[in-house]
């Protein structure tokens, strides 16, 4: 069976976002850093596309 490639967007920008008004907003740079340090360490990076930020940016407009 082939499994078809996959593609991920990473940009370290990402991880200067906070949410300043929600202590409970689960989207904080630790939990970035945590998943895609378990992706590298899992080995799957190593099949994936990486997507260029500026692709997808291009792609919404």
């Amino acid at each position: 069976m082939v499994t078809p490639p996959f593609g991920y967007v990473y940009d370290e920008r990402m991880l200067e976002h906070e949410c300043g008004y929600d202590d409970t907003m689960r989207e904080c740079p630790e939990r970035m850093i945590l998943i895609h340090e378990r992706l590298k360490h899992d080995g799957l990076l190593e099949k994936a596309v990486k997507v260029s930020q500026m692709w997808m940016f291009n792609m919404s407009e």
